[in-house]
């Protein structure tokens, strides 16, 4: 998620009004379990690879830290 925000400047799961009632926290939640996020175009394909490997809803689908640091991105 930081990776995510650094590069766009947001979080990938922004939900306008946040903090404001009940139903926007629900939205912002709906969105982090359905990984409902989008990825800036201007990205390379290899950084876009990262992130879709760092924020896969599944922890045991995820990248490792291992295979992180020999990303080709990194």
């Amino acid at each position: 998620v930081l990776l995510y925000e650094l590069l766009h400047g947001s979080s990938p799961f922004y939900i306008d009004g946040i903090y404001e009632n009940v139903e926007t926290r629900n939205k912002l939640f709906s969105k982090i379990l359905k990984n409902d996020y989008t990825i800036n175009t201007n990205l390379s394909d290899s950084c876009k690879n990262l992130i879709q490997s760092l924020l896969k809803t599944n922890p045991l689908n995820r990248i490792s830290l291992d295979d992180v640091f020999k990303h080709e991105w990194v």
